[in-house]
């Protein structure tokens, strides 16, 4: 199976593996760091990966290794593996020899047994001969390519096993969510997951996202899961859980389009947790900065930044990325000046002003772009206070707006929950909803109708990003119902979509 996102958790394609990490250290160049085979049974198939020298000649030595995943996600390189694909791969040579400036490959091939099924990942480790010695260390350098085979075989099901949620305490006292995973296929995948906590009045608390948020700012991150891996996913929960019933609510989104619902309880004694004081230095006004521009004009936006402490805090600004070469970059495509300066002081209990003023190209192209604003609070003395961030919009000339519905399903509860996960492929920002007209399988005749909305705690899906369009507090009787889907826009639909669901039999609980 393809992935469709890049790994966001795991470990880097290519691993370093430095006994120290200063002075120059002699490398050479590897491509590709990651690749992938799509194969049947029975396939041989060749495979060349590029090494280069610097100025002096290489020798470098070519191994396989098998590769395991943690729970935490990360990869590590077994010497002793069960792994079976390590006997399919035929490398040509095991040893390269460079020479200084040039580039040679390192060929093999795959040769598939007629049994193989699944996706099956093995490491090509190109290690350099050469050596660097730092007064009396000694610094080597190994990359560790990736190889993909996925061996396509009908009947083939991605599978994922909720062991457990939870809500755990830190050594400090703190609470975070813990989802504890199991990947039961021989298929690798790309998985997201986010968590809602309600309390006893059905009020959203907090939406918490597993996953590295500085990197990925705003969407679902995505990672692989390997087959037959286990994870066990932590995320922080920043909004204090006083004593009281909660309702944990875990979603997941894996192999690109599928999805899966999970619901547990949650009870917090008085004591439970060990919170601080309030912390939050900073406030900023607006949540958003949204300029609107036609090509080759521009606009200007304001953000309020009000120190909430008793003491001048230095207040640093900066602009990210969405993510990592996110087509849709405000800072890429249009030009962001800041009017006002970098950093300003800001006395106790008062509020500085930082003026922003986005220019669009006159030969750009028409459509939403995105990035992200950062305030950073400094203590007089210099010491890291917190931070806020703000999305940062410009719509510039007309805008196209579009949708995919990827999948939809009903999960079993009191009430019956029925969500849809939607991605944003329009040019443009959306706040989405839908409606949902359940018909009968035989007749056509529909059964009911559902209200969809955008899940609590996400305001908007930005383009090429997914988000959930749910419904909850209906019923109807169970069974098969074709789903006829309408994404709107406001008044304008957008996506469309019919799905066979399944609305299970609500169990009753013992007495």
């Amino acid at each position: 199976m393809k992935r469709a996102r890049s790994c966001i958790w795991t470990l880097l394609p290519a691993i370093l593996f430095l006994f120290l990490t200063f002075g120059h250290v002699q490398a050479i160049g590897v491509q590709p760091l990651v690749f992938e085979l799509d194969l049947k049974p029975g396939d041989i198939a060749p495979f060349e990966i590029i090494a280069g020298a610097d100025d002096t000649q290489e020798i470098v030595d070519v191994t396989l290794f098998s590769i395991a995943q943690e729970r935490d996600g990360s990869l590590v390189f077994p010497e002793e593996s069960d792994n079976p694909a390590l006997g399919w791969v035929r490398l040509d040579s095991t040893q390269v020899l460079i020479p200084p400036g040039e580039q040679r490959p390192i060929k093999g091939e795959v040769h598939v047994p007629l049994d193989a099924a699944g996706t099956y990942v093995v490491a090509v480790m190109v290690e350099p001969q050469s050596e660097e010695t730092v007064g009396q260390i000694t610094l080597r350098v190994r990359y560790a390519i990736r190889m993909v085979i996925n061996v396509d075989r009908p009947g083939l099901r991605p599978e994922l096993v909720v062991d457990s949620l939870s809500v755990e305490k830190d050594e400090t006292g703190l609470p975070y969510a813990r989802a504890v995973l199991r990947n039961t296929s021989n298929l690798l995948y790309p998985l997201a997951a986010e968590m809602t906590i309600r309390d006893d009045k059905r009020a959203l608390l907090e939406r918490v996202v597993f996953g590295n948020q500085e990197e990925t700012l705003g969407e679902t991150p995505s990672m692989d899961v390997y087959p037959g891996s286990e994870l066990w996913l932590d995320a922080p929960i920043t909004r204090p859980l006083f004593p009281g019933t909660y309702e944990l609510r875990l979603f997941l989104r894996y192999a690109d389009g599928r999805q899966k619902v999970h619901t547990e309880q949650l009870t917090v004694a008085a004591g439970d947790f060990a919170y601080a004081a309030d912390d939050l230095y900073i406030t900023l006004e607006p949540e958003v900065l949204s300029a609107a521009m036609h090509l080759g004009g521009a606009d200007s936006q304001v953000l309020q930044i009000t120190n909430n402490s008793n003491e001048a805090i230095t207040v640093s600004l900066s602009g990210q990325d969405i993510a990592p070469e996110y087509p849709r970059s405000i800072f890429s495509n249009l030009t962001v000046a800041l009017r006002t300066p970098e950093a300003m002081e800001i006395a106790p209990r008062r509020s500085g002003r930082a003026v922003f003023v986005v220019q669009a190209p006159r030969e750009g192209v028409s459509g939403g772009y995105y990035g992200y604003v950062t305030a950073t609070a400094y203590s007089p003395e210099g010491e890291y206070l917190g931070e806020k961030t703000v999305e940062l919009h410009g719509l510039v000339g007309e805008i196209q707006y579009s949708a995919e519905i990827l999948s939809v399903v009903v999960t079993e509860g009191e009430p019956l929950l029925l969500s849809a996960v939607v991605e944003n492929s329009g040019d443009a920002h959306i706040t989405p909803r839908g409606i949902v007209y359940l018909k009968d399988l035989a007749s056509g005749e529909i059964m009911r109708s559902i209200q969809l909305e955008l899940q609590e705690g996400v305001d908007h899906i930005l383009p090429g990003q997914a988000g959930y369009l749910m419904a909850d507090g209906w019923q109807v009787q169970p069974g098969e119902y074709v789903a006829e889907i309408h994404v709107l826009q406001d008044s304008e639909e957008i996506g469309f979509a019919e799905e066979t669901v399944l609305v299970p039999q609500i169990q009753e609980e013992e007495r």
